[in-house]
């Protein structure tokens, strides 16, 4: 993947994938325009048709990027790919209500992109009237003939999006409805069945009218609603259990009137053990292991120097009563090593990584994403 810039300080990516696009748009040329054959305009409306989709698809993402921060949910990125796109949020709402309002902002964004194009094909030509284009739709001016095309693939991209099951918008719309009457980890499990058995439909329906594009696409839908169903059923079996019950109380505190001197000997002492250092108000800065503190005091042995190191040094911080596939989703996507376990604003404990490896499944499957 490459990033191509920001937008909204929103890192943009492209996926390698997008290569299949001029494939796309040769066989569109072709099948658009097969009584010609081949024609370069064909080809470069067909190229222009696709770029046009592919900045519909950009904006569709921001339109989940942008609810997702109206929300206080960052997007880490938005990646472009050779099916389309996905806006990767650090999570899809705590909430069933932002489930669904960021889900529906994409295609709400699609929506207002047709009324755009309709209003203007409307003023210029009179929308649907090709009264007075020879040859009908094929005889309009290029660039009308070429909104034409993107209003209607426009339109079959929302009603196709909001299909519900997953990974489409329709599906997380469902999850988010669903959890209004049962458990969020059932509620993508339901999702991510209906997912599947709509790649099943699609794939039978592109072997009936033989057509590849379909089985393509349901093999992509069944991949992904693949992967979001094995995470539903780790998160299931995950809080089946409590962040009390992994956690373990070995961390030692090292208070404001301590010497550096007198804290690094007791890190040296307790390589494996975790040491609380407080802010001024008593309130959790910074946790680190005892081997983390003696690594940043041996690179700054400045008193000044070893402050600021160590107070920069990432550490994360969870309330005892947070799910445990919270917690799990940071292990596994952020390689978080330990979390401090907090009791309102008291640290009581400290949950470390591999309490939480011991309860998912050695047996490979499906990457475990979003």
């Amino acid at each position: 993947m490459k990033q191509i810039g920001k937008l909204f300080n929103i890192p943009v990516l492209v996926h390698w994938s997008v290569i299949v696009f001029p494939g796309f748009a040769l066989w569109h040329s072709f099948s658009m325009h097969g009584e010609n054959a081949f024609c370069l305009e064909c080809l470069g409306f067909s190229n222009l048709l696709f770029i046009l989709l592919l900045v519909s698809v950009l904006i569709h993402e921001l339109g989940h990027a942008l609810a997702g921060r109206y929300l206080g949910i960052e997007t880490e990125r938005i990646v472009i790919n050779g099916l389309g796109g996905a806006a990767y949020l650090r999570h899809l709402g705590e909430k069933p209500h932002e489930t669904v309002l960021i889900a529906i902002a994409g295609p709400l964004t699609n929506i207002a992109l047709g009324l755009l194009v309709y209003f203007y094909l409307e003023a210029v030509h009179g929308f649907g009237n090709f009264h007075g284009a020879e040859d009908g739709i094929f005889g309009l001016p290029f660039g009308q003939r070429l909104l034409y095309f993107f209003f209607y693939y426009n339109l079959i991209l929302i009603a196709f999006n909001l299909l519900p099951g997953l990974p489409l918008d329709g599906g997380w719309v469902l999850d988010g409805l669903l959890r209004y009457i049962m458990p969020s980890e059932w509620a993508t499990i339901t999702s991510a069945r209906l997912g599947q058995l709509l790649a099943a439909g699609l794939f039978l329906f592109g072997a009936y009218i033989i057509d590849w594009i379909f089985p393509l696409v349901a093999a992509f839908i069944f991949w992904q609603s693949t992967r979001l169903l094995v995470r539903a059923k780790l998160h299931r079996r995950l809080n089946r259990h409590k962040i009390a019950e992994l956690m373990h109380q070995d961390f030692q505190r090292i208070e404001a009137a301590e010497s550096v001197t007198a804290a690094v000997q007791r890190a040296a002492k307790a390589p494996g053990s975790y040491f609380i250092i407080p802010d001024e108000q008593g309130k959790l800065d910074v946790m680190a292991a005892g081997s983390q503190i003696v690594q940043v005091y041996q690179e700054n042995q400045e008193e000044p120097a070893f402050l600021k190191a160590v107070s920069s040094l990432q550490s994360y911080a969870i309330h005892e009563d947070t799910s445990l596939s919270v917690a799990w989703d940071y292990v596994h996507h952020h390689q978080v090593p330990a979390f401090a376990v907090l009791r309102g604003d008291e640290v009581v404990g400290i949950l470390e990584a591999e309490a939480i490896r011991q309860l998912v499944p050695l047996k490979k499957g499906p990457s475990i994403f979003h």
